[in-house]
């Protein structure tokens, strides 16, 4: 399991407090870029395969920081819609398979997969050119 970074944010504010107690009481307050803020990017996400053709399916898959309702993932770099719902596959597990067009310029491609509790994660999967067959891909994937 991911280790939860709640225990390190109480422990900045702690050590804050006490430097702030020990600080002359004319001291100006910490700008608001020094406070400590929990890290919601603590999402993550995996692709497979991570080398497809135009035309072939990705699965994407999200593990959310918290609970989450429901999750998308950013499909417009694919030429897909924009936000595509992915699929709840438990409290905190996203998956989603996707058919790319067969017209994707071969490259890579940066996914972000968003959860509701506000985590991410970004994927990173290439597209070969057709015909291209790689030691990743399965005979007639």
């Amino acid at each position: 399991m991911r280790a939860k970074l709640l225990g390190g944010v109480a422990m900045s504010l702690t050590l804050g407090a006490s430097a702030l107690a020990a600080a002359p009481a004319a001291a100006a307050p910490a700008p608001a870029s020094a406070v400590a803020h929990p890290d919601f990017s603590q999402a993550t996400g995996s692709e497979a395969p991570p080398v497809v053709k135009p035309g072939g399916k990705v699965n994407f898959g999200l593990d959310c920081a918290s609970k989450s309702d429901n999750a998308l993932a950013a499909g417009a770099t694919m030429g897909l819609p924009s936000d595509i719902a992915m699929h709840k596959n438990g409290a905190e597990l996203f998956g989603l398979t996707v058919t790319l067009p067969k017209t994707i310029e071969p490259g890579d491609y940066h996914v972000s997969l968003q959860c509701a509790d506000g985590s991410f994660a970004t994927v990173k999967f290439t597209v070969a050119p057709s015909g291209q067959v790689t030691a990743t891909s399965k005979p007639g994937a």
